[in-house]
């Protein structure tokens, strides 16, 4: 084969999408919540953006009123801004492997909440592990399962 048909062959071959995107609902019954808040449901939507990725975010927790936030970031570990999320202000994300992903949260430039996030299943199901603080600084840890849509 020659070069002209390798670079062919190359241009012919997208590159891999990111396993985040998709549409995620939670599997109440798979999640562990421990000592963070219950939720009822969330649905997440991740979109790609170019070189961005961007969550927009429905939750009901058990107590309490309907949240929605969004977010878009890099995977450079730059802080991006958060609207709607009131334990946060700012988000950085930084990619582990083809299917890890770690987000810090921040409030006023101090991380808050860290979420390593894992896809598996052949790309069907999304963990999130959430260790911090909820915006009332009470400490928070659980372990959420999404369902890809």
């Amino acid at each position: 084969m020659g070069i002209q048909h390798a670079l062919i062959l190359f241009l012919a071959v997208p590159l891999a999408a990111d396993p985040l995107v998709g549409t995620w609902k939670l599997n109440v019954a798979k999640s562990r919540f421990g000592s963070g808040p219950v939720y009822r449901s969330i649905m997440v939507k991740i979109e790609s953006q170019g070189d961005n990725i961007k969550y927009i975010v429905d939750s009901a927790p058990a107590a309490g009123n309907a949240v929605h936030y969004t977010f878009a970031f890099g995977y450079d570990g730059k802080d991006y801004p958060v609207t709607g999320y009131t334990s946060a202000d700012a988000v950085a994300a930084k990619r582990i492997d083809a299917d890890t992903v770690v987000l810090v949260f921040k409030k006023g430039g101090k991380e808050v909440v860290n979420r390593r996030e894992v896809i598996s299943d052949l790309g069907k199901t999304r963990t999130v592990i959430t260790r911090g603080k909820d915006s009332t600084g009470r400490d928070i840890e659980s372990i959420t399962v999404f369902d890809k849509q």
